[in-house]
């Protein structure tokens, strides 16, 4: 069974990228949203398919204007990543970045400054002094 759901829910999730791709964001939303409960139907919230459904349906859910929503699946993915992964890790930065910017676009920018502080520590413990991403948060933070 687990073979099965897994293949059947990749499928599903590929085809929720391809309609997000051609911006069938509303059509994205809703088959990533059937991959996820198929998906958790074997598999624990923290699995990695799971987490990839999760991060394409938020995508969807910003594009379809309800941020606030993604950013509450963003925080269920980053608990996931941070309890399997430590809050170090690259996951949990890349997610921190994802919802600094919904925060941005929300006007709260002081969850977006928290957001950012975690990723731009990890920007200069792990990346070069003049990578341009290490520029780039630090140019925002300015702001």
């Amino acid at each position: 069974r687990e073979s099965t759901v897994f293949d059947t829910s990749v499928t599903l999730g590929n085809m929720g990228k391809v309609f997000f791709d051609r911006n069938d964001n509303k059509m994205s939303q809703s088959i990533s949203e059937e991959a996820l409960l198929l998906q958790t139907t074997t598999f624990r919230k923290d699995h990695d398919i799971v987490l990839t459904t999760l991060r394409n349906l938020a995508c969807a859910k910003v594009k379809n204007g309800e941020e606030t929503k993604a950013i509450n699946l963003y925080n269920s993915i980053l608990r996931s990543q941070t309890a399997k992964y430590g809050c170090n890790s690259q996951y949990a930065v890349e997610t921190k970045g994802l919802m600094c910017m919904i925060y941005v676009e929300l006007d709260k920018f002081e969850e977006a400054q928290h957001c950012l502080t975690g990723v731009l520590q990890w920007q200069k413990e792990n990346l070069e002094e003049h990578h341009p991403a290490v520029q780039k948060a630090d140019d925002i933070m300015k702001r």
